[in-house]
C-alpha cells in the first residue's frame, strides 16, 4: 500500500494536469477518428459501384475527362478515396457523417457528376441547396477550401494528370461561385424598395428621380456587390431576413446620412464589427466597396451634385465604421493595474499610475482620429486592447519587458509595413503626436521624456530593421556559391568567404539608414530570393543572374524601386560603396575586388540606363507633333521627322555617361517628359505652363546640374539637326527654344525676354501689403491647430509678424533680381525659426513644418494667387525644409542641441556652422556634386559613374496635399535633362524643390540692412 501510494505521488509530480488533459483530448480525437472512418465506410458501401459505373459512363464523352481520366471505375476509385478523406477530417466531416444513406448516396452521385461534367449537369439550384449549410452549419470560404485542398491531395495520390485536374478544378470553381452567390431573389423586390424609399420624404430622393430611381440604384449596387469574388463572401453567411434589412439601412444611411440611420438604433462600428474581426474587412476593401458605387453612379449618370452629397454620407459611414470609439481604449483601473506591476522606477518617475494611463489615453484618442493612422487599428476590440498594453509596457519598461512577453515588433508590424503602408514617415507621425501629448501634459520630466523616445527609437529600429533570421543560412549561400564555378569565387577563397562577404554586406545595408527601407516591406522568400540573385551577379556576372532568374531584366526588376521608393544612382553608389568595404575587410584579393566591382559597374548600367522601349511610340510622337499650333512642325518636315528628332535625341541622351542618370524615372513620368519636352522644343515656352526653373531646381542644388550639363544636352541637339541636315531658319528657331529654356533652369538672364525675370517673387505676390495678409491670416489658422498652438504661447505677436515679414521679405526677395531659395534666404529661414521656435524648447518637427507649409499654401490658393507663383512659392519652402531638416542629420532637427543656449551669438555661430554643412558643395573630376558634409567614409566611384549629392536622400513617400496643377508632376521639358520628385526624404523629410540654389553659393549672402536688424533678435 504505501509502495504504491508512493509511485502515484512520484506519477503526479512528473505529469502535470495540461499534459493529462492532452492525453485525453488526444484519445478522444482518436476515437473520434475512428467512428468517423466506420461510418465512411458504411456510407460509401450504400453507392452500388454498378450504378456509379453506368452514371459516369454516361458522360463519358470522347476526349473527355471521363475517359482521361482511365475510365468509370477509376472515377470510381477517386470519389471513395475523396469521401474517406472527408470523413476523418474534424473541420467538414460534420456536415456529412449525419447524412441517412440514401442522401448519402444521392449526394456522391450528383457530386462525381458535377466534377466530370460540369454545370450542365447539375439541373437544382446550388445556392438554395447549400443555403442551409452556409446560414446555420457554418460552410464558408475557409471550409470549402479545406473541401478543395481534399480533393487536390486525392487527385495527386491517385497521380491524376495535371490538364484533367485542371479541367476538374474548372468545374468545382463554378460550383463555388454558384454557392456563396446570393441569388437575384435575395434583393428586396422593386416596390419594397419603392414604399421604404417614398416613406423616408428626403429631398435627396425627389432630386435623383424619386423611388423608382432609388430602387434601380440600389439594386444595381447589390448585383455588383455580389458578384464579386473580393466581397459577396461578406453577405453569403446571412439570412435572407438579415439581408434584406441591411438593404433597407444602406438605403437609408446612403441618402439620408448618419442621422436618420441613428433613428433606427444602429452603430455602424459595432454593426460592422464581426465583419473586421472575422472576414476581413478593412480600409482597401471598404473602398472598392465605394468605387463600385460609384460606378453604379457614372452608370445612371447621377448629377455631380447629387454624387457629391451621397459621397458625403460614405465618408461619414467610412469614419464611423473605422474610428475606433473612446470605449475600445483600456478602462483606467485597468491601465493603471498593468502600470503598476512594471519593473522600474518609469512608472513612478512619470507621475505613478494615473499619469500613465492619462498619458496612453491622451496618445491613442490623437491616433483614433488622425485620417492617415487611425486605419492601422481597424482591429477587433480584444486586440485593439491587447496593443495599448503592450504598447504602454514597451513604452515604459522598454524592450526587454515587450519581449518578455514573447513578442517580436517586425513579425507583428510585417504584414502593416508588407500590405497596409505602414513607413518610416507614418511612424515619425505618430511619434510627433506622441511629442505633441507631452507638450499638452506639460508635466514630463525631460529625463523621463528622453527615456520614453529612446524606447521609441529602439521600436523604429526593431520595426524596421531586417532581422538576420530574414538571411539565408551558410549553407545556402555556400551550395549556391559552388555551383556557380566562377574564378571570383576561387580567389576569394571558396564558398565559405562568399558567405561572410553576402553575410557582412546584407548586415550593413539592414542597419543604413538610408537603404534599409528598401527591403523591410519585403516578405521572408522574396528577401532570401534576393540575396541569392545578388550573390549570382556579383560573383557570376549577368550571365549567373540570367541562369538564376530566367527571363530577369534588372531594369524591369527595380522599376518599382525606382518608382516608388527613390532609388537613385546615390543609393546604387552607396550600395556599391558598402559591398567595396565589406571585401576590403575580407582581405579580397584586388582581382577579386575589380571583378566584382566590374559587374556592379554592369548592373549600374542595366538598372540605370533607359531602354529604347521607354521611348514615346512613333504614333503617338507624330499624334503629338500634329497638336501643336505654329509651323515649325511643317517646316520641320512633318510629325513624322519631328518623331525622328526626338527619338535620335533621347537615344544619344540615355546612353551619355554625363546626362543617362537624370533619367532614373518609372516609364510613366519618362513618356510624359519627351511629351513636354517636344512641345517645348518645337512649339515653344507658350506651350509649357508649369515654371521650368522650379521644377529643375533639385536636379541644379543637389543633383548637379549645371551650365555644362545643359550645354552638352544642346550640342545633342545640334548633331542631330547637323545629321539630318534640318533648314537653318528651323535649327535657329529650336536653339532659341532651347536656350530660353537654359536661362530660366538656370536663373540666368532669359535672352531678349525682361519682365519676370527681374521682378521678385514678393512683388509678384502683392508686395508688404498682400504678403502682410497673408502672414495674419497664417498666424490665425496656425493658432487654432491644436498641434502648433503651442508656439505661439505667449508670444509677442506683433514682433513676430514683424519678424515673420522680414523673413519672407529676404526669402521671396523684396528688390529686383532676387532668387528664391538662395542661400541668404535659407540663412535668414534658418535663424528666424531656430530663433523663434527651438531656442524657447518648442520644439518644430518635420510634420509640424509640413503643416504649415499646407495652411500657407491653401491660404494663397483661397486668395486666388495664381498655380505658377504657388508652384514657386513650394519650392522656397522645399529648400528651407531640407536645410532645417536635413536628412543627413542622424535624428529631426540638427538645432536641438542648442536648446536653452542663453548666448544667441554662440547660438547664430552654430546655426551658420549647420547651413555651411548642409550647403557646402564642390566640384569633383566629374563635374558632379558631392556633398562635403557627409564625407567620413570611403566614396567610391567606378568608371564612367557619376558621384551624386549625398545631402537629400529622396524616398518617394508622398507629397504635399496642398498641390497645384502645374508642379504635381516634377518633368524635364526642355534641354534634355531629367528631375527627381518634390518628395519627403527617407527620414521623413523633405528635400526636394531645391529653389535653385546653385553649386557655388556655398556661405549665407546678405541680409537687407532693416530686416538684418529685425532678425537679428526675434527672441527680444
Amino acid at each position: 500500500m504505501g509502495g504504491a501510494a508512493s509511485c502515484s505521488s512520484k506519477l503526479v509530480d512528473i505529469v502535470s494536469d495540461v499534459e493529462i488533459q492532452a492525453a485525453i483530448k488526444s484519445i478522444q480525437e482518436w476515437e473520434d477518428t475512428q467512428k468517423a472512418g466506420q461510418r465512411a465506410t458504411q456510407a460509401l458501401r450504400t453507392v452500388r459501384k454498378d450504378s456509379f459505373r453506368k452514371a459516369a459512363n454516361e458522360l463519358n464523352d470522347k476526349g473527355g475527362i471521363v475517359e482521361r481520366l482511365g475510365g468509370p471505375d477509376r472515377v470510381h476509385d477517386l470519389i471513395q478515396a475523396f469521401y474517406r478523406k472527408l470523413f476523418q477530417n474534424p473541420d467538414v466531416r460534420h456536415f456529412f457523417e449525419d447524412l441517412p444513406s440514401d442522401r448519402m448516396r444521392s449526394k456522391q452521385m450528383k457530386f462525381m457528376k458535377y466534377l466530370v461534367g460540369g454545370p450542365r449537369t447539375y439541373p437544382g439550384n446550388l445556392r438554395c441547396k447549400h443555403l442551409y449549410l452556409v446560414q446555420e452549419r457554418g460552410l464558408d470560404l475557409q471550409k470549402f477550401e479545406v473541401v478543395q485542398g481534399l480533393l487536390l491531395d486525392t487527385f495527386k495520390e491517385m497521380e491524376v494528370p495535371q490538364d484533367v485536374v485542371d479541367d476538374m478544378l474548372v468545374n468545382v470553381n463554378h460550383a463555388k461561385a454558384a454557392i456563396f452567390t446570393p441569388n437575384a431573389d435575395e434583393l428586396v423586390t422593386a416596390d419594397e424598395m419603392m414604399s421604404a424609399a417614398e416613406e423616408l420624404q428626403n429631398p435627396l430622393i425627389a432630386r435623383l428621380g424619386g423611388p423608382q430611381a432609388v430602387q434601380l440604384l440600389i439594386q444595381a449596387f447589390y448585383k455588383k456587390l455580389f458578384s464579386s469574388e473580393e466581397l459577396k463572401y461578406f453577405f453569403v453567411s446571412l439570412s435572407a431576413e438579415r439581408l434584406r434589412n441591411m438593404q433597407f439601412k444602406f438605403m437609408r444611411y446612403l441618402l439620408c446620412g448618419p442621422g436618420s440611420y441613428a433613428v433606427t438604433g444602429g452603430n455602424m462600428r459595432c454593426v460592422h464589427s464581426r465583419m473586421v474581426k472575422d472576414n476581413g474587412l478593412d480600409l482597401e476593401k471598404f473602398n472598392m466597396v465605394v468605387n463600385m458605387l460609384v460606378n453604379v453612379l457614372d452608370d445612371l449618370m447621377v448629377a455631380k451634385k447629387n454624387v457629391r452629397e451621397i459621397m458625403s454620407n460614405v465618408e461619414a459611414a467610412r469614419e464611423a465604421i473605422f474610428t475606433p470609439g473612446p470605449d475600445e481604449l483600456v478602462t483606467k483601473e485597468e491601465m493603471m493595474a498593468e502600470a503598476a506591476s512594471l519593473d522600474g522606477d518609469l512608472v513612478t518617475r512619470l507621475g505613478g499610475p494615473e499619469v500613465v494611463y492619462d498619458f496612453i489615453s491622451r496618445f491613442y484618442a490623437k491616433l483614433f482620429n488622425d485620417q492617415q493612422l487611425k486605419y492601422f487599428f481597424v482591429l477587433s476590440a480584444e486586440r485593439l486592447r491587447a496593443k495599448q498594453f503592450r504598447f504602454m509596457r514597451y513604452l515604459l519598461a522598454g524592450p526587454a519587458a515587450y519581449a518578455a512577453l514573447g513578442g517580436n515588433l517586425r513579425c507583428r508590424h510585417l504584414p502593416l509595413i508588407r500590405d497596409k503602408g505602414l513607413d518610416t514617415d507614418m511612424f515619425s507621425r505618430a511619434v510627433d503626436m506622441l511629442r505633441s501629448v507631452i507638450l499638452e501634459m506639460g508635466t514630463v520630466p525631460s529625463d523621463v521624456e528622453e527615456e520614453i523616445f529612446k524606447n521609441v527609437e529602439a521600436a523604429k529600429e526593431a520595426i524596421f530593421t531586417p532581422g538576420p533570421e530574414e538571411l539565408v543560412t551558410r549553407e545556402e549561400v555556400m551550395e549556391a556559391a559552388e555551383a556557380l564555378h566562377s574564378p571570383l569565387v576561387d580567389g576569394l577563397g571558396g564558398p565559405g568567404h562568399v558567405y561572410n562577404v553576402v553575410s557582412s554586406f546584407y548586415a550593413r545595408v539592414f542597419h543604413d539608414e538610408q537603404l534599409k527601407y528598401f527591403f523591410s516591406s519585403l516578405s521572408a522568400e522574396k528577401l532570401r530570393a534576393k540575396q541569392f540573385k545578388l550573390m549570382a551577379y556579383l560573383f557570376g556576372g549577368p550571365d549567373a543572374y540570367a541562369a538564376a532568374s530566367p527571363g530577369g531584366n534588372l531594369r524591369c526588376v527595380h522599376a518599382r524601386m525606382v518608382k516608388d521608393h527613390g532609388l537613385d544612382l546615390e543609393k546604387f553608389n552607396r550600395v556599391a560603396e558598402m559591398m567595396l568595404i565589406t571585401l576590403t575587410e575580407e582581405d579580397a584579393p584586388e582581382h577579386v575586388v575589380a571583378g566584382v566591382l566590374k559587374n556592379v559597374e554592369v548592373a549600374r548600367e542595366a538598372i540605370f540606363t533607359p531602354g529604347p522601349d521607354e521611348l514615346v511610340t512613333k504614333e503617338e510622337m507624330m499624334a503629338e507633333a500634329a497638336s501643336l499650333d505654329g509651323d515649325l512642325v511643317t517646316r520641320l518636315g512633318g510629325p513624322e521627322v519631328v518623331y525622328d528628332f526626338i527619338s535620335r535625341f533621347y537615344a544619344l541622351l540615355f546612353n551619355d555617361h554625363n546626362l543617362k542618370y537624370f533619367f532614373v524615372l518609372s516609364a510613366e513620368r519618362l513618356r510624359a517628359k519627351q511629351f513636354k519636352f517636344m512641345r517645348y522644343l518645337v512649339g515653344g515656352p507658350g506651350t509649357y505652363s508649369g515654371d521650368l526653373r522650379c521644377v529643375h531646381a533639385h536636379l541644379v542644388s543637389e543633383r548637379g546640374l549645371d551650365e555644362a550639363k545643359v550645354e552638352r544636352a544642346v550640342s545633342h541637339l545640334k548633331t542631330i539637326a547637323s545629321e539630318m541636315d534640318l533648314p537653318d531658319d528651323v535649327v535657329s528657331e529650336i536653339m532659341r527654344n532651347a536656350e530660353t529654356a537654359k536661362a530660366v533652369i538656370l536663373g540666368t538672364d532669359v535672352p531678349g525676354v525682361g519682365g519676370r525675370a527681374s521682378s521678385s517673387l514678393y512683388a509678384r505676390l502683392g508686395g508688404d501689403e498682400s504678403v502682410g495678409k497673408l502672414v495674419d491670416e497664417l498666424h490665425t489658422r496656425l493658432q487654432a491647430l491644436p498641434n502648433l498652438a503651442h508656439i505661439y504661447d505667449g508670444v509677442d505677436m506683433a514682433v513676430q509678424r514683424s519678424c515673420q515679414l522680414a523673413f519672407l521679405r529676404s526669402m521671396w526677395g523684396s528688390g529686383t533680381g532676387s532668387r528664391p531659395g538662395s542661400s541668404g534666404a535659407a540663412f535668414a529661414l534658418t535663424t528666424e525659426i531656430a530663433h523663434a521656435h527651438l531656442a524657447r524648447g518648442r520644439s518644430l518637427s518635420a510634420y509640424h513644418f509640413r503643416t504649415i507649409e499646407e495652411v500657407l499654401l491653401e491660404s494663397l490658393m483661397a486668395q486666388g494667387t495664381s498655380s505658377e507663383l504657388i508652384a514657386e512659392v513650394r519650392c522656397s519652402l522645399g529648400a528651407g525644409r531640407s536645410l532645417i531638416y536635413p536628412p543627413n542629420a542622424a535624428a529631426g532637427c540638427p538645432f536641438v542641441s542648442t536648446l536653452g543656449m542663453d548666448d544667441e551669438r554662440a547660438l547664430e555661430a552654430i546655426i551658420a556652422s549647420q547651413l555651411t554643412a548642409t550647403t557646402a558643395v564642390e566640384v569633383s573630376s566629374g563635374a558632379s556634386l558631392t556633398a562635403a558634409a557627409t564625407i567620413g567614409r570611403p566614396t567610391i566611384a567606378p568608371a564612367g559613374a557619376v558621384q551624386q549629392s549625398t545631402t537629400s536622400n529622396h524616398m518617394a513617400r508622398g507629397s504635399s496635399q496642398a498641390r497645384s496643377p502645374d508642379s504635381s508632376d516634377i518633368m524635364c521639358d526642355a534641354g534634355g535633362v531629367g528631375s527627381s520628385s518634390n518628395n519627403d526624404s527617407i527620414n521623413g523629410f523633405s528635400g526636394g524643390g531645391g529653389g535653385g540654389t546653385s553649386g557655388n553659393n556655398t556661405s549665407p549672402g546678405p541680409l537687407a540692412a532693416e530686416d538684418e536688424a529685425l532678425l537679428d533678435s526675434p527672441l527680444k
